[in-house]
């Protein structure tokens, strides 16, 4: 859920009025992300560990590791949620790709 809000920039802190109505954040509206119904909005289900994780995994990306040494020195953990987060990345760009082309290019 937490890599579906970031690709779709749901951001709590520039939300609106009017995207919290949107969304259910202050009422019992559904709401539907990546093909996954919640009741309000899909931010409020996404923790500071799942923020964290998402930020170490972009630091990965860039050639950093969270913990001092070698890849050898990197706790199990961390790279098991980098594969999942890979994973959804690349779900999420094989659908984009496929509605791009389903669209002609658009």
């Amino acid at each position: 859920m937490a890599i579906y809000c970031q690709h779709e920039g749901i951001n709590c802190l520039n939300c609106t009025e009017g995207l919290k109505k949107a969304r259910g954040c202050s009422g019992n509206t559904d709401c539907s992300l990546a093909g996954i119904k919640t009741n309000g909005c899909p931010r409020r289900f996404v923790t500071m560990i799942e923020i964290f994780r998402i930020q170490a995994f972009a630091q990965y990306k860039k050639g950093f590791l969270p913990n001092a040494g070698t890849w050898q020195d990197q706790p199990q953990k961390f790279f098991d949620f980098c594969a999942i987060i890979e994973n959804v990345l690349s779900e999420i760009e094989e659908t984009e790709r496929k509605r791009i082309q389903k669209n002609g290019g658009r």
